[in-house]
């Protein structure tokens, strides 16, 4: 999907609105879940692959770690200019407790990982998260960035 013109309009004009972050952000964060899953494929490739086939695994895992961490990155410079407004938190099945700042905007919501200590930081509401999944999503459905 393509930028909407009325969005280019916008941003021409120095205006974003925060439809236009809640999308931005929900696109760089599928993007990144993409890449994610991605790099994953790839990581489980190699084990089975064949020698002549190792340096492309290889060289697939890094690029999408790279892509990975740049749309990552990108999602936290948008996050910077909201707050969250709650904290949420779930318990993998090693018994790791996982914290994670929850941030709503519009009709999006997003999470960020964060430590306990910086979780208990805030003075926000605390939910904890059971069957927390998260997927990417298909490119067409997403603004470009």
């Amino acid at each position: 999907m393509n930028t909407p013109n009325k969005y280019k309009e916008k941003l021409n004009n120095q205006i974003i609105t925060e439809e236009m972050l809640a999308d931005a952000l929900f696109s760089v964060n599928k993007r990144a879940k993409n890449c994610r899953d991605q790099e994953a494929n790839n990581r489980f490739y190699l084990r089975d692959c064949g020698y002549g086939y190792r340096k492309y695994a290889f060289r697939n895992i890094k690029n999408y770690k790279e892509k990975k961490e740049y749309y990552y990155g990108l999602k936290e410079t948008l996050l910077s200019v909201v707050s969250p407004c709650g904290i949420h938190f779930e318990f993998w099945e090693n018994g790791e407790k996982r914290y994670y700042l929850f941030y709503k905007i519009g009709e999006r919501s997003f999470h960020t990982p964060v430590s306990e200590e910086v979780a208990k930081q805030y003075s926000l509401p605390t939910t904890e998260l059971v069957g927390f999944k998260t997927s990417g999503d298909e490119i067409i459905n997403l603004i470009s960035v």
